[in-house]
């Protein structure tokens, strides 16, 4: 059976913005599962705004189809690990349909006799359309919120209302308003006093009665309920073929002891099926290598290794991307110090690789550069290669073609960057640039083959081997090397406001740069990496990125 969950739903405008308005958009990530499995690729997608029983349609993406009230067009939209993001109403979006805004304005003033539920059909391009169970309630207080951090929303008075969706000087006495920001000059200045605060959620230390030893260049995905980790070196610069799974809702780490089927080694990738994490390349203390290795949480065993038929050569830090059906490797550096350029596919299913013979303008062999995956390409951004040359090229694995993206505006060169993947567009943050790190970024739409460079008021200072992950609505870039040494700072870039905003430090986070991080849904986590005086961390910690919030009142 097909399954959709929400998980969170927001406006991206206030009420008080709401009725003002003539369309609105519903910031929406949704989870699919077939059966027990995530799933993983592109898919289809219609949407409806119904009615409980599903016999009164408020909005659909698109004009009703052939099977009432089924839209006839569909959304294309990335799913990863059974999550995906769309923005509902987003007319940028092709067969989206703007949602008027007298649907809101209804559901805010409606009873619980009459909610409102969104009704999903999925279509993974091979089945067919399918509708997705159950539909899913959407509250008042969901159209309400004016901010993603339903908890936070709730939290603010009834009659609140954010200083930033009025006009300087224009808010009336008698009533309480709130604002991320302390000391507010437009309060103040309109004779409204600070009278209470909501801190942001401070850094929490994760202690269990054992997890992995410390660890550097060692990598770590999310699995959908468990955080894992592998592979990497230690204090004393061994090569280490062990690691861990964490489990956030139990707060416990279960080991993964070595095992013979897969070498310990570092500067390997480390990618998710949906299903299984599949280790492969990297270094051992003698050798690069072109084995690897799948690991199946849910039996905490190694059930298979990768074929060494027809690999690639042996490499390390060589950049690896899922499409939802295949593992793309793309560079890297092999024993001989040389770099490579080459591009292979493995298919998990069939146990076999390809490396095809390729059109268009192959990138110049690079090591280190990072990759997405955006549901039709793998781009792959920055590393180092002869004379420090930097990467900026997408392949598409269904065609064989590669191409070079637009020049324009893009970043310059860089390596111990960070790239994420937002749904629609690429941000590429930091890194070490020709001379020196660098404090600047760039946003790249791949339909439109467009750069947008990065705003940098307010942006993190120059940083390399930081971690950055993508929340479902902003970037968090959590840590990294200045010329200073380590640091625990971390800022939260939303790519709707181009705007910065810095990260609470409450709850001592430790300053660490070359750590994995990775986003559950509510919190972020990050172990491991290099901290002040060469000293390797294990060192878990987490945090919910949510502001602090002020509230001001009149006398």
């Amino acid at each position: 059976m097909l399954r959709s969950v929400l998980i969170p739903i927001g406006l991206l405008f206030g009420t008080t913005a709401l009725l003002a308005q003539t369309s609105g958009v519903i910031n929406y990530q949704g989870r699919v599962t077939i059966g027990p499995n995530l799933f993983n690729g592109t898919a289809q997608l219609k949407f409806a705004l119904v009615n409980a029983g599903g016999t009164q349609i408020y909005w659909r993406n698109a004009t009703v189809g052939a099977n009432p009230p089924e839209p006839a067009s569909a959304v294309s939209v990335t799913v990863t690990s059974g999550l995906y993001n769309v923005a509902l109403g987003d007319t940028s979006l092709p067969n989206m349909a703007s949602i008027p805004t007298t649907v809101f304005a209804s559901a805010v003033s409606e009873t619980t006799s009459n909610p409102i539920f969104l009704r999903v059909w999925f279509n993974d391009g091979v089945n067919g359309s399918q509708r997705l169970v159950p539909d899913t309630r959407l509250t008042p207080v969901a159209f309400a919120m004016a901010a993603s951090y339903a908890q936070t929303a709730l939290s603010v008075p009834d009659g609140s209302i954010s200083a930033a969706k009025l006009a300087p000087g224009t808010l009336p006495s008698g009533i309480t308003a709130v604002s991320p920001t302390p000391d507010d000059p437009s309060l103040l200045g309109g004779g409204y006093q600070s009278f209470y605060s909501i801190p942001a959620p401070p850094w929490t230390s994760v202690i269990t009665t054992t997890q992995p030893a410390a660890r550097v260049r060692h990598q770590g995905v999310w699995t959908g309920r468990e955080f894992f980790v592998w592979g990497g070196q230690s204090q004393g610069g061994a090569f280490l073929a062990d690691g861990g799974l964490y489990d956030p809702v139990a707060n416990v780490w279960t080991l993964i002891l070595p095992n013979t089927e897969v070498a310990a080694r570092q500067g390997h990738s480390l990618i998710w099926t949906g299903q299984r994490a599949i280790v492969w390349g990297g270094m051992t203390a003698a050798t690069a290598l072109n084995s690897g290795a799948e690991f199946d949480p849910a039996t905490r065993f190694w059930p298979d290794t990768t074929s060494t038929t027809n690999a690639p050569t042996a490499r390390a830090n060589h950049a690896a991307v899922w499409t939802g059906s295949e593992m793309v490797i793309w560079g890297g550096k092999n024993i001989a110090g040389n770099f490579v350029n080459d591009v292979a596919l493995y298919n998990p299913t069939s146990g076999t690789w390809n490396k095809p013979t390729t059109t268009g303008p192959s990138p110049e062999a690079a090591a280190g550069a990072l990759g997405i995956w955006t549901g039709t390409e793998a781009v792959f951004i920055g590393g180092a290669g002869i004379a420090g040359k930097s990467v900026q090229s997408a392949f598409n694995p269904t065609t064989k073609v590669w191409r070079t993206l637009s020049v324009n505006a893009a970043p310059s060169a860089r390596s111990d960057h960070s790239v994420v993947w937002t749904g629609t567009r690429l941000l590429v943050w930091g890194g070490k640039g020709v001379s020196s790190s660098l404090a600047d970024g760039a946003s790249y739409d791949p339909v439109k083959d467009l750069w947008t460079p990065i705003s940098v008021n307010n942006a993190p200072s120059a940083r390399s081997g930081h971690s950055a992950i993508w929340t479902g609505r902003e970037m968090l870039v959590l840590g990294g090397l200045t010329v200073t040494g380590q640091v625990a700072s971390g800022f939260a870039y939303d790519p709707a406001a181009d705007s910065w905003r810095v990260l609470s430090t409450a709850g001592s986070p430790s300053p660490r740069s070359g750590s994995v991080a990775v986003w559950t849904g509510t919190q972020a986590l990050i172990f491991g990496g290099n901290t002040l005086n060469s000293v390797i961390l294990a060192a878990l910690q987490s945090l919910i990125p949510q502001p602090a919030w002020y509230f001001y009142r009149h006398p």
